[in-house]
């Protein structure tokens, strides 16, 4: 029995198979629809929701400040980046 889950190894990988196995499942999940109004489950969204919850709930709830999170985590980074840059441009003392 296949998983359908599990991903081929990379030595097997046939992009041709890939893309009927996906075509296959979006037509399930459209007759599914169809039928009952409801969409299959998908684990990998059903994954980043509750990552996305998490984040969430780390800040309280607060959008705003889970944002802001975000910003200074770009300006720290952006920060470090430049900083390698401004080290690797640097002139070494003659030895």
């Amino acid at each position: 029995m296949t998983d359908e889950l599990q991903p081929d190894p990379l030595d097997e990988f046939d992009l041709r198979k890939a893309g009927e196995r996906y075509d296959a499942f979006v037509k399930r999940a459209l007759d599914h629809h169809a039928r009952t109004g409801e969409w299959l489950p998908d684990p990998l969204l059903d994954e980043v929701a509750e990552m996305r919850r998490n984040a969430l709930a780390e800040y309280g709830g607060d959008y705003r400040k889970l944002w802001a999170s975000y910003v200074e985590h770009d300006r720290e980074a952006a920060a470090e980046e430049a900083a390698l840059s401004n080290a690797g441009k640097q002139k070494r003392p003659a030895a």
